[in-house]
């Protein structure tokens, strides 16, 4: 079955990472590709699937909102309270692994709350910033 594991490029020499999945060490290979993470370690390949950005429903109480994708730092906060967006616009980036998941706006809406800052570091799955939506 599948179970969920953080994997973590701790270093980088010698064309090797020093990598971390879940509770063990090793040095291997970290290769991004699309929604995918191949790690190349103890002679094998592991795929991982990398976490999606996901979005609040709109039942919710303090209207609707944005999930971090996946647990990271904040490297660029592209949203402000008050602020207009346009379905598709980019209103934060998170790093994981050393890469960067832009997080975009699922709709037009104006920004109600953003609840963090640049290099802050966010768990996965939290909310993020949460706007009005702007009915079409």
């Amino acid at each position: 079955g599948e179970e969920e594991v953080e994997v973590h490029r701790i270093s980088q020499s010698d064309g090797l990472d020093l990598i971390k999945v879940g509770e063990v060490a090793c040095k291997g290979n970290v290769v991004p590709n699309g929604s995918e993470l191949h790690v190349f370690a103890f002679g094998e390949r592991f795929c991982f699937d990398l976490p999606q950005a996901s979005f609040l429903n709109s039942e919710m109480e303090a209207g609707d909102g944005c999930l971090s994708p996946m647990s990271g730092k904040i490297v660029k906060l592209l949203a402000s309270p008050g602020q207009e967006f346009s379905k598709g616009e980019q209103l934060l980036i998170v790093e994981a692994m050393k890469m960067e998941h832009v997080v975009k706006a699922p709709r037009d809406g104006t920004v109600k709350e953003v609840m963090c800052a640049e290099g802050d570091f966010v768990e996965g799955k939290k909310l993020v910033i949460s706007f009005d939506p702007i009915d079409e």
